[in-house]
């Protein structure tokens, strides 16, 4: 499976019926990791997008395979947060109507899908987090956790 995965979990675990190779070559590899006894991360922020079903059926696979769910979230103040998230807007060849390159006044749209992009909004999926995991869920600072040796 990739370094993050995200796209991978939302296959297994939503079933995407367009993509049903993608779909059955990550849910062999899941299995395959979920059968081995090696300690197991799962990175992707992605996953708290899913329907509180599928979190819910991901999360029964993980705890029915013998693994303990220690989850974790790394956050970020305003600022680094709306720098990121706009430089990410950016390097996917995307134009936000916050970053401007002249005078223009017009809503900017993405040239692939037509839509106006929007900084996401993460407090929802961090109460997501909490309200799927509780108390277990330890928060950390993005700027210390990638001043450790063992970098996110």
């Amino acid at each position: 499976m990739s370094f993050n995965h995200t796209f991978p979990i939302h296959s297994i675990y939503e079933k995407p019926a367009n993509k049903a190779t993608y779909h059955q070559n990550n849910l062999m590899a899941w299995k395959r990791l979920l059968s081995s006894k090696q300690n197991i991360i799962v990175s992707g922020e992605g996953i708290l997008k899913m329907p509180m079903r599928s979190l819910k059926n991901f999360l029964k696979d993980i705890n029915n395979s013998g693994f303990q769910v220690k989850p974790f979230a790394c956050v970020r103040t305003p600022y680094s947060f709306i720098n990121s998230a706009l430089q990410n807007t950016i390097k996917n060849g995307q134009i936000h109507s916050v970053v401007r390159l002249g005078t223009s006044s017009s809503i900017d749209f993405n040239l692939n899908t037509g839509t106006i992009p929007k900084i996401p909004n993460s407090l929802a999926l961090i109460k997501k987090g909490q309200k799927l995991f509780g108390d277990s869920i330890i928060f950390y600072p993005f700027s210390k956790a990638k001043r450790t040796k063992m970098s996110l």
